[in-house]
C-alpha cells in the first residue's frame, strides 16, 4: 500500500500512519522499498509471525469482506476473479 492511500482508508494523517508504519518496517514485519518517490510497504513474507497475523486478519475479515476491500482500492474493476484453492472450497490459506 501507498502512505497516502492507506492514511485516506484509515481516515489518519499521513504523519502518523508514516509513524506506524516505520515501527512496523523496524520490526521486521513489513518491506519498505522506494520506488522513485513513492515508498511502498509489503508484508514481509518471511517473517516468523507473518502467517498468525494473517490467519488473524482473515478470521477478523473474513474472504469476502477482504476481497471487496482489495478491490474497492484497486479503482474501476470489471471483474474479480477467486481461483485455486478458495474456488474450490479449500481453505489453504492463500488466496
Amino acid at each position: 500500500g501507498y502512505l497516502r492511500s492507506l492514511a485516506k482508508e484509515f481516515e489518519e494523517s499521513t504523519n502518523s500512519v508514516r509513524v506506524e508504519l516505520n515501527r512496523l518496517a523496524e520490526a521486521g514485519l513489513l518491506l519498505a522499498e522506494d520506488e522513485g518517490k513513492t515508498k511502498v510497504y509489503r508484508a514481509n513474507h518471511m517473517h516468523p509471525f507473518f502467517t498468525e497475523i494473517k490467519n488473524m486478519v482473515s478470521k477478523f475479515l473474513g474472504l469476502d469482506d477482504l476481497m471487496e476491500r482489495i478491490v474497492r482500492r484497486m479503482g474501476e474493476v470489471e471483474r474479480a476473479y477467486i481461483v485455486g484453492d478458495y474456488a474450490m472450497g479449500i481453505d489453504s490459506g492463500i488466496v
